[in-house]
């Protein structure tokens, strides 16, 4: 958000625009604030490209000339007017024509009433579309083993190849598979532990210096390594705050946020599954998965019910003909969980059992370029139902990190000697 602080002097306008910046960095971070200076000798060349226009007391002699020139110059900016407390207190303002402004202010108001205004102002912007939102779309699974990070690679593929500056956030601890698969390099560990043990304040820097750019469109947040850090980010309630402010970053700087919870269920992914703009749930329709869902379903169902965003199923390596989950939804209850999800799921095309599914890790592809045209055709799908993509660019590999070759070289090579000396020592 582009704020122009105006005043008659320079030295005027640094003090108007701290002035501007005492509402604090976190606060300036979160809403994307830039701070432009302007005198009334150079206002009209930058007026144009400003969100917000913060008049200082300096030229309230001149402020109908300014308000007029600056709506002609940009009829969508929204300006404050700051009156010294003497002229704001006497009233004496209000005989003149200021409806055309947004909100008057003593210049010793208080720090929240300035925010307020730059809240207001930054909500009608993302409702407006003229700053960027981006998109929360967290996947989560019944149970393990069904393919949720392979699907959730396939999506970042899908958004990044159509011009979507996409996030992937990995929240397996343990193993990082989806961050290693795409290649994301290990965060920055002290950043990750200072920022949850609340030793340093998280900003936005702090935000960027932990992703690792596969590209210009694409990036992955790999979980903290070290493993009691871990678990307090995950699921202690006192890094909510820090769950918040991540989310908040990641939305201003990216198209999509695509969230691996690998069925995580904790106070950090339970807030993210309820503010999705859309959640997908993996389902895997063997005997064990089916079983699985219900209780699943029952435990999330507060998270995701009554919310603004939409949830979706997705099948994945099916086993179980077509024929026999229509039966099945005809012989189970149907106010029951597992009725609905059994209908809904099906209400789509399922990801079929593909043997790309087993190549694509640190390949430079993902299920999405290198699978079935059947499962390609499917995230496609799911994509526009979600609201994410709604044409599709041809498959190339500049969505992804040029030198994938070496690194899936350097994988095998790998699993081959660890084969080797598994069989040695047999």
């Amino acid at each position: 958000m582009q704020i122009l602080a105006l005043n008659s002097t320079v030295e005027g306008t640094q003090q108007l625009a701290g002035r501007i910046k005492s509402i604090g960095d976190r606060e300036i971070d979160s809403l994307n604030i830039k701070v432009g200076l302007a005198t009334l000798d150079n206002y009209q060349t930058s007026v144009g490209n400003a969100n917000i226009l913060v008049i200082g007391i300096e030229v309230s002699h001149r402020r109908f000339e300014i308000i007029t020139k600056s709506l002609e110059l940009n009829p969508n900016i929204e300006i404050i007017l700051f009156l010294s407390d003497t002229e704001y207190q006497s009233q004496s303002f209000r005989s003149d024509d200021l409806t055309k402004i947004r909100k008057i202010l003593p210049y010793g108001c208080s720090v929240l009433d300035i925010l307020q205004e730059f809240v207001s102002v930054h909500l009608n912007l993302k409702k407006n579309g003229v700053v960027s939102t981006g998109k929360l779309v967290t996947i989560t699974q019944s149970k393990g083993g069904v393919g949720a990070s392979t699907i959730a690679a396939g999506f970042a593929e899908l958004c990044a190849q159509n011009g979507l500056k996409t996030l992937v956030w990995d929240f397996d601890i343990e193993s990082q598979d989806l961050s290693r698969s795409l290649g994301g390099g290990v965060p920055n560990g002290t950043v990750f532990k200072d920022s949850v043990n609340g030793l340093n304040e998280f900003n936005r820097t702090a935000f960027e210096s932990l992703l690792f750019n596969i590209n210009d469109s694409l990036a992955v947040l790999a979980p903290p390594t070290e493993l009691s850090v871990a678990l307090d980010f995950i699921n202690n309630p006192d890094c909510m705050d820090l769950i918040e402010q991540i989310l908040s970053y990641a939305r201003t700087s990216f198209d999509v946020i695509i969230v691996d919870t690998v069925g995580r269920i904790s106070s950090s992914t339970g807030f993210l599954l309820h503010k999705s703009d859309a959640n997908l749930i993996v389902i895997d329709d063997s005997v064990l998965g089916l079983a699985s869902v219900p209780s699943f379903m029952k435990m999330i169902e507060p998270l995701i019910i009554n919310r603004v965003g939409t949830n979706h199923f997705i099948r994945s390596g099916t086993k179980i003909k077509a024929e026999k989950i229509s039966k099945l939804i005809a012989q189970s209850d149907k106010h029951s969980m597992l009725h609905q999800v059994l209908s809904n799921s099906c209400l789509l095309p399922a990801l079929e059992l593909d043997s790309a599914a087993n190549e694509w890790p640190a390949s430079g592809n993902t299920l999405y370029s290198i699978g079935s045209k059947h499962n390609k055709k499917v995230f496609e799908i799911y994509a526009q139902e979600m609201g994410l993509v709604e044409s599709f660019a041809p498959i190339s590999n500049s969505a992804m990190q040029p030198n994938y070759k070496q690194r899936h070289n350097f994988f095998q090579n790998l699993s081959e000697k660890l084969s080797e000396r598994i069989v040695s020592l047999v």
